[in-house]
């Protein structure tokens, strides 16, 4: 997760540096001066996540979240992919499109499509890879962590559905903040993009979700259930509304 975080961050950077040299302050007005430089930090903000969840994993052997960061791997490996024809659309598009007294929005003297092409296709395939290889690390550590798990609760069964549900909750709290993350920052930057008060109350969800997520993890570890059950009532609140 380390090398796909840090390859993705260099590809990206990339091609966020070409996209914005090619740019013209004018552009600042339409649509995709900003919606790929909000992409861009959402994927790089998937991978360092799923990076750090990784670790936490690893340093708990928790199963059930490794598991659960194959999946969302997936999911940001389609993310990646459907990029790719946005910037190609953008980069055909955008040289035809005149901002006041016919004047361009774009460098014409370049076409920096040839350019990204590349880099912006290797991202999704990239890490696609990455979830292979994450999968059969996963079944790897599957066994080891397992038989860990069932030597700490001694063989009790009654003790490892505790634990398992433990896990699971864990595994919620956490990527469901992840996802939410995600679709605040889109929805936040891009659909709403700063209209007021809709995008000052969109964006409060983000430092609110990181309250209920800490809250979480100490109500679980205090087997506080009452609290437990607030905590999944309000993560599940705000994606369903």
């Amino acid at each position: 997760m380390g090398a796909q975080a840090t390859i993705i961050l260099a590809i990206g950077i990339y091609i966020l540096v070409e996209w914005q040299l090619w740019l013209l302050p004018r552009a600042i007005q339409i649509t995709p001066s900003y919606t790929v430089p909000v992409n861009a930090v959402i994927l790089w903000f998937a991978c360092i996540y799923e990076f750090l969840l990784s670790l936490d994993a690893m340093r708990h052997k928790n199963n059930i979240l490794l598991f659960a960061i194959c999946v969302s791997n997936i999911l940001v490996a389609a993310f990646a992919g459907m990029q790719y024809p946005d910037m190609k659309g953008f980069c055909e598009t955008m040289p035809k499109q005149r901002a006041m007294y016919d004047k361009p929005l774009v460098d014409l003297s370049r076409n920096i499509w040839p350019q990204i092409r590349g880099p912006q296709l290797v991202m999704p395939i990239f890490i696609s890879l990455c979830t292979l290889g994450i999968w059969w690390l996963a079944f790897q550590l599957h066994n080891q962590y397992s038989w860990s798990i069932y030597r700490s609760v001694q063989g009790s069964s009654q003790t490892r559905s505790r634990y398992l549900a433990y896990e699971f909750y864990i595994v919620f709290v956490k990527l469901d903040a992840f996802f939410i993350i995600c679709f605040v920052l889109h929805y936040g930057l891009i659909d709403v993009h700063f209209i007021e008060p809709e995008f000052g109350v969109t964006m409060s969800v983000i430092p609110a979700l990181t309250i209920v997520m800490v809250l979480g993890v100490y109500f679980v570890r205090k087997e506080y259930k009452l609290p437990m059950a607030f905590v999944i009532v309000g993560d599940l609140h705000y994606p369903l509304s």
